[in-house]
């Protein structure tokens, strides 16, 4: 299995350190792991990596990957928080390092100087809000940045219309095509709580992300996909990663894409689940 969005004690408000989480992917048969902590960023500066910290995360990371590199392939990566106005700040920040994978990501966005984050759901099902998050995608795709979006999906969390979502993500799909980024595939949803807007109660009985009616657009167009736990401590790491790549090999998915180096690799669907069946 590839499990590519995971993190460490690095990332301040997640749990294990990179030794754990690569005992712990090992244990759930993972054989490709990407360690992704959150990237230093001007915003919540505190509950990240610190930029003093980046070349010690990367350094422990190989020397990890060195010691279990006959069980498991393990790449080093950042979830870097996108802004329009700190794209600078995050060339200055990838510069540094040498990397093999790069998430970006949107936590947080800008409603007439108020910050709105993507975790408070209750707060989102309102149109500045998801214009302003889709103008967001827009510059962070156009920014060249990046290999994929973390969870572009989950501000359905809010109780977003899947089909007002699919209308709006639609117009960016020829530009992630002409960019090559890819789409992730964040398995968190099966474990995250989603809010009822009419009802103002938040539950945890369904499943909302990865979006399925734009995740089979994006393949029947073309797209690539990433896939990812989004694990914060060792228990997670892998969690999902089954479940949602049966679903993939439902839907006609061929492939799922790591990146070493910045390169795309695919892997085919039918592969990672053989992988699993014969364990």
């Amino acid at each position: 299995m590839i499990d590519s969005h995971v993190h460490t004690h690095y990332s301040k408000h997640a749990e294990g350190s990179v030794e754990d989480i690569v005992i712990a992917a090992i244990a759930n048969n993972i054989k490709i792991l990407t360690i992704t902590d959150h990237a230093p960023y001007p915003v919540d500066s505190n509950n990240r990596l610190l930029e003093s910290e980046l070349i010690l995360y990367f350094d422990e990371i190989k020397a990890i990957s060195k010691k279990y590199a006959k069980k498991i392939d393990v790449f080093v990566g950042l979830e870097v928080d996108f802004h329009p106005d700190k794209i600078d700040y995050i060339k200055n920040i990838l510069q540094k390092v040498k990397i093999d994978f790069v998430i970006g990501a949107i936590h947080y966005v800008y409603i007439k100087g108020e910050k709105i984050n993507v975790w408070d759901i209750d707060n989102l099902y309102n149109q500045p809000f998801i214009s302003e998050y889709f103008n967001y995608l827009d510059a962070l795709i156009e920014s060249e940045l990046f290999d994929t979006i973390a969870h572009p999906d989950t501000i359905l969390r809010g109780g977003i219309e899947s089909c007002v979502y699919q209308q709006y993500f639609s117009e960016l799909i020829p530009k992630m095509l002409r960019y090559d980024i890819s789409y992730e595939l964040n398995c968190s949803g099966f474990r995250k709580s989603v809010y009822d807007p009419i009802n103002k109660t938040k539950s945890k009985k369904i499943c909302v992300y990865p979006n399925k009616d734009v995740v089979a657009d994006f393949n029947k167009k073309g797209g690539t996909f990433t896939i990812g736990s989004d694990a914060h401590n060792p228990l997670d790491v892998g969690l999902g990663i089954k479940e949602q790549l049966i679903i993939c090999k439902k839907n006609n998915i061929e492939f799922i894409c790591y990146y070493k180096e910045r390169h795309k690799v695919k892997v085919k669907v039918e592969k990672l689940l053989g992988s699993i069946n014969s364990k």
